[in-house]
């Protein structure tokens, strides 16, 4: 009787003991996350800003403090891109915005949610449709105006199997024709 209530007494010193254990656990946890979120998540005071960022940002210096941590940092960082500019540079993205405000709401949507897709995809097929668009690019203007008809005259199901042709021989010409037969598709539609 005596070995069994101090059996018991044990276990339940032994349960107090690891359910401390795992609330120091949770509390470091806790701890360390509340840490990075508030590191992350800094709220931009108006007067840190540079007098360059303040000058350009100067139409949101009355919303600034309801704006997000995030859409202030988006802001600044934008601000501070500008100013490391040339004048050339500068032109070109006054000129691409004043492109995108001519579009219609609903193709700005559109493009948008493709960028979001895009920003979705894991980081090596980034770099793949990238450089595809800067070889697309670097074809003559009259290759690019066939290569766009003859896509817009496909079918969903025979662009999905047109890019997996291509991807295949992508992959053929890096593995030296190791390959064959064996892509899985990765169109996504």
């Amino acid at each position: 009787m005596i070995f069994g209530c101090v059996r018991a007494i044990a276990l339940k010193a032994h349960r107090a003991r690891r359910d401390v254990r795992r609330m120091h656990w949770w509390r470091i946890v806790l701890m360390l996350a509340t840490m990075w979120l508030a590191q992350n998540a800094v709220a931009m005071e108006w007067d840190a800003l540079t007098p360059e960022q303040r000058t350009l940002l100067s139409r949101y210096h009355n919303d600034w403090t309801t704006y997000s941590d995030e859409r202030q940092q988006k802001l600044a960082r934008g601000a501070e891109r500008w100013a490391n500019m040339n004048r050339a540079e500068r032109g070109d993205v006054d000129a691409r915005f004043r492109q995108w405000q001519r579009l219609p709401v609903e193709r700005r949507k559109l493009l948008l949610g493709r960028y979001r897709q895009f920003q979705q995809l894991p980081p090596d097929e980034q770099r793949a449709l990238r450089q595809r668009l800067r070889h697309f690019r670097q074809l003559s203007p009259e290759r690019q105006q066939k290569l766009r008809e003859r896509y817009r005259q496909l079918s969903p199901e025979q662009r999905g199997r047109a890019f997996e042709r291509m991807h295949q021989r992508r992959l053929e010409r890096r593995s030296g024709g190791m390959l064959r037969g064996k892509v899985t598709r990765i169109h996504r539609g």
